[in-house]
């Protein structure tokens, strides 16, 4: 109810969440949700097939868990006397300006810097569209990206044997 998630009504599963997210963001023990689910768990028709000894310490340690519970929570409570309510953070997340644009890729020389794989120099404008470049890439005989495997653009690359061998040395027979 302090921190006003927007329920209506109190449900277990929905008391669950808000305790989750408490523990989370106000740092608290996690065993505080095994405690919540315990409270549940140990209902009275339950705690009547043990005998009165064991019911009566399984109710002690419950009692216990739940104390320290509830004063970890007045103590988060007390942290943050006023937090805002949901209407007022969706009205900020929508206030907020939306994120620039990623940056726009044109050439080959700007994708390798990105990514900080070599690039021969000779190589560096050119363009990410071309379209000999896209028909390789559609190849399905092509296995993985040819871009990121040689520093020369895909459709210079596939101009030689699938060794990459330079047009100067002979090619194997």
């Amino acid at each position: 109810m302090h921190w006003d998630w927007g329920f209506r009504t109190r449900t277990k599963r929905r008391l669950t969440i808000a305790l989750r997210s408490v523990v989370r963001e106000n740092s608290l023990p996690a065993g505080h949700l095994v405690t919540f689910s315990e409270v549940y768990y140990y209902h009275p028709e339950r705690l009547e097939s043990f005998d009165r000894p064991d019911a009566l310490r399984i109710l002690t340690r419950l009692h216990r868990r739940v104390r320290r519970l509830a004063d970890d929570l007045n103590h988060a409570i007390a942290e943050h006397p006023n937090p805002p309510t949901l209407d007022q953070i969706i009205a900020q997340a929508q206030a907020e300006p939306s994120p620039l644009p990623p940056p726009t890729i044109s050439t080959l020389g700007e994708l390798r810097n990105i990514t900080g794989r070599p690039l021969d120099s000779q190589y560096e404008d050119h363009p990410l569209d071309c379209p000999d470049c896209a028909r390789l890439r559609r190849d399905p005989t092509m296995c993985g990206s040819i871009i990121f495997k040689v520093s020369r653009p895909p459709c210079v690359a596939d101009q030689w044997p699938r060794r990459f061998t330079r047009p100067s040395e002979p090619r194997p027979s």
